[in-house]
């Protein structure tokens, strides 16, 4: 299976669970400014840049600097930024990637830059509440179909929380699922752990979506063409969004 424009890891268990583990998840990178790159080895993370057709690579830092792709380290995270022979310079491209090997250069994509929240100073990444996502089917071995993630209003009768809308098939979800999340959310976000070691947020909220909820959304917006990247992370409550 070809799988493009996103990060498929909190879809590979859906993916397996209706056809099976009979083939293989390949990645590419294809965008309207040019073919960037695809996975090159079987059953391991990292798209292989296309360095020989005419793009020149450079990574934007959240600092402002830029480095030439060949100069970043393994571990490197910052926007991709491209110039092409047909015209664009040190255009950026709006995706947030990761060096992952160098010799040849292979990268992950994190996700969207425009794709964060940080309402209450979280600075949380698309690329976390994915891993989040997978490692909830993984952990409790329940099928999670898709997800949004929202803030919750501001009250003054509650602690500062997300709220975090799972597409299921399930009845209910596991009771102690905001307790696992704010776990595995802290591992992977420094400013979320300290914004919670500070009591500034407490546990997320859960609400159950049944199957194809946000999609059907989505699509009332017009927003399902085969180059929408469709957002998990939204900065207003999602119920409210549905009316």
């Amino acid at each position: 299976m070809n799988l493009s424009g996103m990060n498929p890891q909190p879809y590979i268990a859906y993916f397996k669970n209706l056809v099976g583990d009979s083939f293989d998840f390949v990645e590419t990178y294809p965008a309207s400014e040019g073919f960037f790159g695809w996975q090159d080895r079987k059953g391991e993370q990292g798209i292989r840049l296309y360095i020989n057709s005419g793009i020149y690579y450079e990574m934007l830092y959240n600092n402002g600097t830029t480095k030439p792709i060949a100069e970043t380290q393994i571990g490197d995270a910052g926007e991709l930024v491209i110039t092409n022979s047909s015209g664009l310079f040190r255009y950026c491209m709006g995706d947030v990637v990761s060096i992952v090997s160098h010799n040849p250069i292979r990268i992950i994509i994190l996700g969207r830059k425009a794709e964060t929240l940080s309402v209450f100073g979280e600075h949380l990444l698309s690329s976390e509440t994915d891993t989040v996502i997978k490692n909830i089917a993984a952990h409790y071995h329940i099928p999670v179909f898709d997800y949004i993630v929202c803030p919750a209003p501001i009250d003054s009768t509650h602690k500062s929380h997300h709220i975090w809308y799972v597409e299921s098939d399930l009845e209910k979800l596991p009771e102690n699922l905001p307790l696992y999340i704010n776990q595995e959310l802290s591992k992977l976000n420094m400013c979320y752990r300290d914004l919670y070691n500070d009591g500034v947020l407490t546990y997320p909220e859960i609400r159950l979506l049944k199957p194809n909820t946000i999609l059907n959304y989505y699509k009332s917006k017009g927003r399902t063409s085969l180059q929408q990247k469709l957002p998990r992370l939204v900065k207003e409550d999602f119920d409210k969004l549905r009316i």
